[in-house]
């Protein structure tokens, strides 16, 4: 049976092809200039691919404990202090998976989106920076010039950090950790907000179907203003962490 660790690893590697993004960069001998790497590149490989999987999932896993004050058989860490002293009940695997499943869909754990490598949003004749691929093809930086794997919101990261966007960029595992811990305070957020929402100013008779606070969460996190926003996004990252949490319990738990 595999640790927690592990399962997530195997499902990562199995959901987002590692080596075989063509987004994703890294050096070699005799391939295209990068401006970025100030040398050539070619596509990453398997191998280097999967060490930054296994980098971030380390990184999520030491920002869950940080934020949940415990550890990952879901024991209390003494002497800690959580993010949010009363709300919401999680457990360790839940906050831990749906981090690593929010950003999935967001980033396809990409090199140039970890490294914030070219804009996804396009050059026009009235937006001529921050816009268009780098010069080796990455489209990292989100249309609103998103950061990281989590595609931090400029909006959100000085509410919830006092990180630059661009402090959130990089395949460290502190950078990694930065992007996670914006990213997970956000989600922490999201659903202490959304279930005082539903208590407080839903009707009784809603708050009987309104038990899928995975939902909630996820809608918060991503429109930033609507706990029950039914949107093809937040559907997608539900699915995803549905799918991650059933299979890697089944394998490590």
């Amino acid at each position: 049976m595999m640790n927690l660790s592990e399962a997530i690893l195997l499902f990562l590697s199995t959901e987002y092809h590692p080596g075989k993004s063509v987004w994703s960069k890294e050096p070699c001998d005799n391939g295209q200039y990068s401006t970025f790497f100030e040398t050539t590149v070619c596509q990453e490989s398997r191998a280097t691919a999967i060490g930054r999987y296994e980098r971030k999932v380390r990184s999520a896993m030491r920002v869950t404990e940080e934020l949940l004050c415990r550890d990952s058989a879901n024991r209390k860490v003494e002497g800690c202090t959580p993010y949010i002293n009363k709300g919401p009940k999680w457990k360790y695997d839940e906050l831990l998976i749906l981090g690593l499943a929010v950003s999935g869909p967001e980033s396809g754990y990409r090199e140039d989106v970890d490294n914030g490598r070219g804009f996804a949003k396009d050059c026009t004749d009235s937006r001529k920076t921050e816009c268009g691929p780098d010069d080796v093809g990455g489209k990292g930086r989100g249309p609103a010039r998103e950061s990281c794997g989590m595609q931090i919101h400029p909006d959100s990261v000085g509410r919830f950090s006092d990180y630059t966007l661009e402090e959130l960029l990089g395949t460290s595992e502190e950078a990694y950790e930065r992007c996670f811990r914006v990213g997970f305070r956000m989600l922490l957020k999201s659903r202490a907000y959304c279930e005082w929402n539903t208590r407080v100013n839903m009707p009784k008779d809603f708050q009987s179907f309104s038990g899928d606070w995975v939902y909630q969460t996820v809608s918060l996190y991503g429109s930033g203003t609507d706990c029950y926003f039914y949107g093809g996004k937040t559907t997608i990252r539900v699915a995803a962490y549905n799918k991650m949490y059933t299979t890697v319990r089944k394998r490590g738990l």
